[in-house]
């Protein structure tokens, strides 16, 4: 082996040796952004009820309902008013816009408010004294009703003919149906403290699925049953409803640094992402003398106010760490937080300009 090649491999392990050693870590954040439709901030937590089915509305037996539609050739277009589509999504409106941290969020064991006009009728909104009962009774500061909920289901089947045989039937060589769901939705937040309507949504759109196949039973079994895409178009109706209300959380790549390598305190808090907890060790670090503690540090503060939704605050902590101590990483950052500051005004003009 050349010493030259003996010279490349070492100078190699230096390398990796140096990277496993850096002071400076990546990690995986996601950033928040605000909703599209912004709740007064007076209001943290909900009370949900579902006002949208009429005596209409029946739990459909999943093979039942799929034999319906079996009978009538696959070739339909008709309302479907199925109860548990509706319920799924006022649940899953539930779980998700409380996973988003925004809001707590009640749903009632008897969440259901009668509805006596036809499915399709938008009833006029609910007594105030009625929804401050509600909020009282759950200890809520609003109350988000589904005021209406209807899906029509078109079905859609083909089949391509082989040949035709001497007795006249036929021999096929291919199948394909389909069917899409059109949903139509609406939905109030009532404020019962300021006697308010805050929020209305009309939500619609359609959700479509299809297959083919050589034989006509594997194609309607992959193509999946009617029952089930109702489901899922109850959970689609709650994503769109949470895209609006709850803000949206972007994974986005940053840096920190590792001040003392020797204090398992510090990493521990980092693998944790114990933000709060760090910002409290970091801070006193921010007066230090020497210049490149100080300058990490003040890096550090900028990712801990970027996390903590002060994205302002971030691009001044960065700035200082630029001026304590340059360094490559800062620089990138500041661009970095820029970009966002920038993006959230182009949001908040977009908002202005939309009321």
């Amino acid at each position: 082996m050349s010493r030259s090649h003996l010279s490349y491999i070492f100078l190699t392990i230096i390398a990796v040796a140096a990277l496993s050693c850096s002071p400076f870590r990546s990690v995986t954040i996601e950033n928040q952004y605000p909703a599209k439709i912004q709740i007064p901030e007076e209001i943290q937590s909900l009370t949900l009820m579902n006002r949208s089915m009429s005596g209409e509305f029946i739990n459909f037996n999943e093979d039942s309902l799929q034999r319906y539609f079996y009978r009538k050739e696959f070739n339909v277009n008709t309302n479907v008013l199925d109860s548990m589509a509706s319920d799924t999504c006022l649940q899953a409106i539930g779980e998700l816009i409380y996973e988003s941290g925004r809001f707590d969020v009640v749903i009632p064991v008897e969440r259901n408010i009668p509805k006596d006009s036809k499915y399709y009728i938008i009833e006029q909104p609910l007594d105030w004294d009625y929804v401050g009962e509600v909020c009282k009774t759950y200890n809520t500061d609003a109350l988000l009703v589904m005021e209406k909920y209807v899906n029509r289901v078109n079905t859609r089947f083909q089949a391509e003919v082989d040949h035709i045989l001497p007795d006249g039937s036929a021999n096929y060589s291919y199948f394909y149906a389909s069917f899409d769901v059109i949903y139509n939705s609406f939905f109030r937040i009532y404020y019962p403290e300021k006697k308010e309507i805050v929020g209305q949504f009309f939500i619609s759109d359609t959700i479509f699925w299809e297959n083919g196949d050589v034989d006509q039973r594997t194609l309607f079994k992959n193509l999946g049953s009617i029952k089930k895409g109702l489901i899922a178009t109850g959970i689609k109706v709650a994503l769109d409803l949470d895209g609006y209300i709850s803000p949206s959380w972007v994974p986005d790549e940053r840096g920190i640094f590792i001040i003392d390598k020797k204090n398992k305190t510090e990493q521990k808090l980092i693998d944790a992402s114990d933000w709060a907890q760090l910002a409290e060790y970091w801070q006193p670090l921010t007066e230090s003398k020497n210049r490149s503690v100080r300058s990490k540090a003040e890096f550090n503060m900028a990712l801990a106010s970027e996390l903590d939704g002060r994205v302002d605050d971030a691009i001044v902590w960065a700035a200082k760490s630029y001026q304590s101590s340059f360094r490559n990483q800062t620089d990138i950052y500041i661009k970095k937080l820029k970009e966002r500051k920038a993006k959230l005004l182009r949001l908040e003009q977009t908002k202005a300009e939309e009321k």
